[in-house]
């Protein structure tokens, strides 16, 4: 919510942002109130009337260890993600969730993931207040065609250029836009058909 305030009070944030804020985020609170949190503690009672170390402690233990074993996998199923946004250019039919699955590639609507760049640093420093725009081996047309729109609408953009070499071939496209938030709004090899859309 922070960064879509500030947008909004410096001017550079559109109409709807602020709306944004609740179709991202509800779906994610109701799938860990639901799936995460309800869903644990329904489990649990059912694990506890099943088992009981006072009836047999040994299957007891037995039990909780193989329940404990899959603490990574309920881990792993939580990446809040932001595919069905409006204020992202996700997959077509994208949904708002907090279940997915972690990757180092960079989709739209997922928080970007650390990668080092050739300088040393890692991503993240690297990342401006406002929106930055990774670009690793792009066509320069293509950056400045997203750094035109970005000026256009009045969006700070910072552009960051690199290799795609040395693991920054993991993101999977050349280009990412990468919000605030360190969310990514946008990845591909090419600028999107419409830069000045996505930007609005």
């Amino acid at each position: 919510l922070g960064w879509k305030l500030a947008a909004r009070l410096e001017g550079w944030g559109g109409e709807g942002l602020l709306d944004s804020y609740s179709a991202e985020r509800q779906p994610v609170f109701r799938d860990v109130a639901e799936d995460f949190i309800a869903a644990r503690i329904r489990e649990e009672g059912d694990f506890l009337a099943r088992y009981s170390p006072g009836r047999d402690r040994a299957e007891f233990e037995r039990a909780w260890g193989e329940r404990e074993d899959d603490l990574g996998k309920r881990v792993n199923r939580y990446e809040p993600n932001y595919e069905g946004s409006p204020v992202v250019l996700g997959p077509q039919g994208g949904r708002t969730s907090a279940h997915g699955d972690h990757s180092f590639k960079a989709r739209a609507g997922h928080h970007l993931a650390p990668q080092p760049l050739s300088t040393g640093r890692n991503v993240f420093e690297e990342l401006g207040a406002g929106f930055t725009l990774l670009a690793f081996d792009a066509a320069s047309a293509d950056v400045e065609r997203l750094a035109t729109a970005a000026r256009a609408c009045g969006v700070p953009l910072q552009v960051v250029r690199d290799s795609v070499a040395g693991g920054r071939e993991n993101y999977e496209a050349k280009l990412i836009l990468v919000r605030p938030d360190q969310f990514v709004a946008f990845a591909g090899d090419t600028a999107p058909a419409d830069p000045d859309s996505l930007m609005r």
